[in-house]
């Protein structure tokens, strides 16, 4: 569901969740922040700011939220997602940190490009509408939707600028970034409400789904990871439904005890 922790500048921690009613959390002489029924949105009410403050935004296991940065940007965050970001932006650059998944729909602004840190990478944002996944222990992954991106290793090296309907990849073993044209449907339905797995094996599915439901995963046999599926389910299902279809396409069996999944064959 919809849940977070936002901590704010001054170290104060508030909890967020869907079934608290909408408010003002902070009010001040440059950025007001308010909790409404699409999430927190920061309003900047003041053109000279002296001191960038920061605050952070936590998503646990088994939650999603929304933020609308001071410059109008909209952050979709996913399952287990730490966000960065200045309470409001500086002249000359914008720039978040990001670890774990989140969407980004960047508000243009030409005067101050828009970055984001993502544990190993750095994308430069040219106006668009993006996602990027840190969760895999080997690669980072960033989908473009729409626009242009550019994408490069945090330490230094070239920028691989990124089309349309591209995905870029960041092996962290050797640091090297790989473009190619993709479906990127998989990618970014989650931010709809869909799961859409095309070939992927049992332990990249289980990865996702253990994030979402807030469970752990166990498997009777190592040789059962590699077991690939392909479907189209509803992310706010019970997974007892999506784990009928894994078992009915691929034959396997589940056990749940307490928030465990033990996976046989």
């Amino acid at each position: 569901g919809t849940k977070a922790t936002l901590k704010l500048a001054d170290g104060r921690i508030v909890e967020l969740l869907s079934q608290d009613s909408s408010g003002v959390i902070k009010s001040g002489t440059d950025t007001r922040i308010m909790k409404t029924d699409s999430g927190i949105v920061y309003i900047n009410d003041c053109t000279l700011i002296t001191e960038t403050n920061f605050n952070e935004l936590s998503v646990p296991r088994g939650g999603e939220y929304r933020l609308t940065l001071s410059d109008g940007t909209k952050v979709y965050l996913n399952s287990q997602t730490f966000l960065r970001y200045p309470e409001t932006f500086q002249k000359g650059r914008r720039e978040v940190f990001l670890i774990g998944e989140a969407f980004f729909e960047v508000q243009k602004d030409e005067k101050r490009p828009f970055y984001v840190i993502a544990d190993g990478i750095k994308i430069r944002v040219y106006g668009t509408s993006f996602n990027v996944n840190t969760h895999d222990k080997e690669r980072v992954q960033t989908v473009l939707v729409e626009g242009s991106i550019g994408l490069s290793a945090e330490e230094g090296g070239p920028e691989y600028r990124m089309k349309p309907s591209q995905l870029g990849e960041y092996r962290r073993t050797d640091a090297s970034v790989n473009v190619k044209t993709v479906d990127i449907e998989p990618y970014v339905s989650w931010k709809d409400g869909f799961f859409v797995f095309e070939n992927q094996t049992m332990e990249q599915i289980m990865n996702t789904l253990s994030l979402w439901y807030d469970v752990d995963v166990f498997y009777t046999n190592e040789q059962l990871k590699n077991l690939h599926f392909t479907g189209h389910v509803k992310r706010y299902d019970q997974i007892d439904n999506i784990l009928k279809a894994i078992k009915s396409a691929v034959g396997v069996t589940f056990t749940i005890k307490d928030r465990t999944i033990c996976i046989s064959k």
